[in-house]
């Protein structure tokens, strides 16, 4: 049986796995692309416009106009992994007493 607990509105979904043992894994995941960017990071690559004829960005305090630049890529954050391991005991102790609770009537 798998569940998913939204814990905010920002960021990734947690999915929630009990096995026939009850334990509880957390695993962090999401569909959104720039959260994707900058847990996993990007390789250099190629930027050209997409609905102009010209990318215009600031640097060094000048505007810039470009047909193309080229990104040197971002270094990973590994945002995932340090949520799963932050969560990890808390998310199923949160369940528990949230369970507790209801059962209880409290």
């Amino acid at each position: 049986m798998t569940q998913a607990v939204i814990v905010g509105d920002v960021g990734p979904t947690t999915s929630v796995a009990m096995g026939s043992k009850l334990k509880i894994k957390v695993k962090f995941e999401t569909d959104d692309p720039i959260w994707r960017y900058g847990d996993d990071g990007t390789k250099p690559h190629d930027i050209f416009p997409s609905r102009r004829k010209m990318l215009r960005f600031v640097t060094g305090g000048d505007v810039v106009f470009s047909r193309h630049v080229r990104h040197p890529g971002t270094r990973a954050n590994n945002w995932s992994k340090m949520l799963q391991k932050q969560y990890q005991d808390e998310v199923p102790h949160r369940l528990n007493v949230e369970i507790a609770s209801s059962i209880g009537g409290h």
